[in-house]
């Protein structure tokens, strides 16, 4: 009844503290509950050990060489749950955002524990390992404040001087009565 006491609070606060809002942080939620049950449970059977005159640091010490050999065999899941620690704490993207990771580009579906789920643009599914995330360069398209826009359209090879500035001189009005177009950076140009 304690442990669960323990969870259930540790996890309310938790809710609170990281709120609906964010996906990854909400997704940490059952795993630390977990966690902090374990704990618990684990100081419980050392606290009863100890009082039952076991000699608690030499089975502290075992554990401690057998931890060692347990994290060497799940180094690959430790190195992805640092992945997702560091996706929470950074956030380089967010579940919506269009991201290029490793050369995949497409739309973050979902961010877990193990991986980062993409959609790509012919509608594959792409699954990448957090620590592979972290560890490669990722372009998010969805945080640009700008977007270049440079067009090239074709004029009949007919059209006199005069048609060519007068198009020059509407498309320069029609790009500074346009309010998403930075005024500082508008160039229109013949070629």
């Amino acid at each position: 009844q304690f442990a669960f006491l323990v969870e259930y609070c540790g996890a309310n606060a938790l809710r609170r503290l990281v709120g609906d809002k964010n996906p990854v942080g909400v997704s940490f939620l059952p795993i630390l509950a977990r966690f902090a049950k374990a704990m618990v449970a684990v100081f419980i059977l050392i606290a009863v050990l100890a009082v039952m005159g076991v000699e608690v640091m030499g089975l502290l010490a075992g554990l401690g060489i057998g931890g060692v050999a347990v994290a060497f065999a799940a180094q690959k899941t430790i190195e992805n749950l640092f992945g997702a620690v560091s996706i929470a704490g950074d956030r380089p993207f967010a579940v919506g955002d269009y991201v290029t990771i490793d050369e995949i580009s497409g739309t973050v579906e979902d961010i877990g524990m193990r991986s980062v789920r993409i959609r790509t643009m012919p509608r594959t599914l792409v699954t990448i390992p957090n620590g592979m995330v972290m560890a490669t360069k990722i372009t998010n398209f969805q945080v640009r404040d700008r977007i270049i826009f440079n067009p090239t359209l074709t004029i009949a090879y007919g059209a006199t001087s005069d048609q060519l500035a007068y198009i020059i001189d509407e498309i320069k009005r029609m790009l500074l009565a346009d309010e998403r177009v930075h005024p500082e950076v508008q160039r229109v140009r013949f070629k």
